[in-house]
């Protein structure tokens, strides 16, 4: 399965314009997205902060905040510190004021998911020395897949493994953001090409010293990685019958406990929990298992490929489509190559990884999470398997060119996801209203159009906005529904354009459109929808009036009245 050192050394060359084609696409992903796009990353950037300002292991203090409110528990040092120490340079305000002056999270709002973006017209050099740290990890994580795929595949397609990796937009979503998951991403597919050493060279090959060190790591970055101590468990099963080996690995994982005891101490001293369960939303109820596998299991799939930021902004269905027969083909090729071969590698790949499905399935029916995601920091072996199943699935002839198409589709979705899906709701796309403004508000913002469609349980509201002067404040915009009890049935607080385009930024005379979505149940009659604005800081609403000079009641427009 080794190919030629000609062969070795093309695709040595082809591996480095992968990396570097996957940073220019990480650049063009990041770049219309001036804000962060998920409020965990407050809660990251707060922790290096504070490594910074000199406290050495950040502790998340669950005092509740008039403002605003992060549910994060259990922090792992080592990506602050790491972060801390590549930041350093850069100047930095303390985080707090940057909520307090933009709340990117309006977690008192019932029934919407509030504001999912903080606005860093002020974060400037700081915040982007964090996402260049896991933009350049993203180009680790791909070598260390490489060189994992490489000791089981033959080149071409331990290329072709890895760049399945670097074209899935998920991937890019966790490794430029400001997270501990850019850096537990890293370590995967080290300790699987460790642990496949073992498994292809024999087990003289495996470097048990590294392999545990690596295991450490992990932990102290994330404690979900836990979960490879499966895999290392697969280990010791196969070298049963080796005691020499079988006291080194136990030894070295009695070090590693040890030198993971006080990252345990800590947390049953701080939080009475070793993993800190409590630093995730739970459900009242965990979601049933008939439900799961119906109303979300679709989003699941979804979640774990395309969706980018925190699962409020989706591909077209047309995407999974042709995502679902490229996996298809590749679980037709895996189940063939069973039969063809005896190779124990894809065996050892499936079962390592199942349960982390899993736990991601087991995750989801507890916690309002969408843990699929999480399922790519550990997904160095659900790619090789992939790419194994695509290498099976075609007769020998045309391996190269099944490879190829794999490959292409699959980057041509990425693309489409960056043009297609990120750009639009990050940047704000013009309109070319034709009538009359529908209402006015005070400092010369306007409404020029609301449009309403309701299609399979959610509520479309798209509004076009504009003003005639530069705004001082960022203002709320908060969408109501109510049924015809007069109760609100649903509702969404938010920044515009989910806070990618906050009021301070708007541009005078530049009408724009703002997309909003209503979750509303398929049974629940909407008799009225209203729109309107206020400041978080006061929670006063501001006056507003019709093109006629009427005002408002409650200072809420309506934008739809139902029978």
């Amino acid at each position: 399965m080794m190919g030629a050192p000609s062969s070795r050394g093309r695709y040595r060359i082809l591996f480095i314009v992968l990396v570097w084609v996957y940073l220019v696409l990480s650049t063009f992903y990041w770049a219309p997205i001036r804000v962060l796009a998920k409020p965990d990353e407050a809660a990251h950037i707060m922790n290096v902060y504070r490594v910074r300002t000199g406290e050495w292991w950040p502790r998340y203090a669950p005092e509740p905040h008039p403002l605003w409110h992060i549910d994060e528990g259990a922090q792992s040092p080592l990506y602050y510190w790491l972060a801390a120490i590549v930041s350093r340079p850069t100047p930095v305000a303390d985080p707090h004021r940057w909520i307090e002056i933009n709340p990117f999270f309006l977690h008192g709002a019932p029934h919407g998911n509030g504001a999912r973006a903080l606005p860093l017209a002020e974060g400037g050099p700081f915040f982007y020395a964090l996402r260049v740290v896991g933009w350049l990890l993203g180009s680790v994580v791909l070598a260390a897949t490489y060189r994992a795929a490489r000791l089981w595949l033959p080149h071409v397609w331990a290329w072709r493994a890895t760049a399945l990796l670097a074209f899935t937009p998920t991937f890019a979503f966790i490794q430029t953001g400001v997270s501990n998951a850019t850096l537990a991403a890293v370590f995967t597919p080290l300790v699987y090409g460790e642990l496949l050493r073992g498994w292809v060279k024999g087990p003289h090959r495996l470097h048990v010293k590294r392999l545990m060190l690596l295991v450490v790591l992990a932990l102290y970055t994330r404690l979900d990685a836990l979960v490879l101590l499966w895999p290392v468990l697969l280990l010791l099963w196969h070298v049963r019958g080796r005691r020499e080996l079988l006291r080194r690995i136990l030894f070295w994982g009695g070090v590693g406990a040890v030198a993971t005891f006080p990252l345990w101490l800590r947390n049953v001293w701080l939080y009475h929990d070793p993993f800190v369960r409590r630093a995730l939303a739970l459900r009242p109820q965990p979601l049933p298992w008939r439900l799961l596998f119906t109303s979300e299991l679709e989003r699941l799939f979804k979640t774990l490929f395309i969706t980018v930021g925190e699962g409020f902004i989706l591909a077209p269905d047309g995407y999974y489509v042709v995502l679902a027969v490229l996996l298809l083909a590749a679980v037709g090729g895996f189940l063939l190559g069973l039969r063809r071969t005896r190779d124990p590698i894809p065996l050892f790949l499936l079962v390592s990884y199942a349960p982390l499905v899993l736990v991601a399935l087991i995750s989801t029916r507890r916690y309002y999470i969408d843990a699929p995601r999480y399922l790519l920091v550990l997904g160095t072996p659900l790619f090789l398997l992939v790419a194994w199943g695509a290498y099976q699935f075609w007769p020998l002839s045309w391996r190269r060119v099944g490879g190829s198409i794999l490959v292409g589709v699959w980057a041509a979705l990425n693309v489409a996801t960056i043009v297609g899906v990120i750009g639009p709701v990050y940047q704000p796309q013009p309109a070319s209203p034709a009538g009359p403004p529908l209402a006015f508000w005070e400092g010369g913002i306007r409404l020029r159009e609301a449009r309403v469609l309701r299609s399979s349980g959610e509520i479309h509201v798209d509004l076009v906005w504009d003003t005639v002067r530069p705004i001082r404040y960022n203002y709320v915009v908060f969408v109501h529904a109510y049924g015809k009890d007069g109760h609100m049935v649903a509702q969404e607080d938010t920044h515009p354009l989910y806070g990618a385009y906050p009021t301070s930024w708007w541009e005078p005379h530049q009408p724009f459109r703002d997309p909003h979505r209503l979750n509303v149940p398929p049974e629940q009659r909407v008799a009225r929808i209203v729109v309107g604005l206020y400041r978080w800081d006061t929670q006063a609403r501001l006056a507003c009036v019709s093109a006629g000079g009427e005002a408002y009641p409650d200072a809420a427009v309506p934008i739809f009245e139902g029978p």
